[in-house]
């Protein structure tokens, strides 16, 4: 009877060790995760690489260097939307000429805000027209 109480508790005992360890590994990977989250953060301003339209340096210099980057890795769709956009077309004509509904047209908008870092068609126009501008001149 004793060496079966003695074999449960042993049992037991490993079952705990074995629990702890388990929380003590994820725990561990975790602050891994963490910390490697954290790196591409602070590598971005200290890597010294300008895009090839550097936009002119005031507040919305950033934004400006975010919108210029982005538009390399659009869509085709969203491509195609954007320069709809630029020329001024209508919603209703860009459903038309891309034979999309006004539920594709708003789905490819929020994708192309996103990837643009702007929230509203009237911003990413004003946007794009201030970059755009200084370039023309030069």
């Amino acid at each position: 009877m004793v060496s079966i109480e003695f074999e449960m508790l042993s049992i037991s005992y490993i079952i705990s060790e074995l629990f702890l360890l388990s929380v003590h590994l994820v725990i561990q990977e975790n602050q891994q995760l963490k910390e490697h989250a954290k790196q591409p953060e602070q590598a971005v301003p200290s890597c010294g690489v300008q895009p090839e339209h550097s936009a002119p340096a005031d507040a919305d210099g950033d934004d400006a260097e975010t919108l210029l980057n982005a538009l390399a890795d659009l869509t085709p769709k969203e491509r195609a939307l954007f320069d709809a956009y630029m020329a001024g077309e209508s919603t209703k004509g860009i459903m038309a000429a891309m034979n999309i509904t006004e539920n594709t047209l708003k789905f490819h908008s929020r994708n192309l805000y996103g990837k643009l870092g702007v929230t509203s068609r009237k911003q990413l126009e004003s946007r794009y027209r201030s970059i755009s501008a200084p370039n023309r001149e030069n």
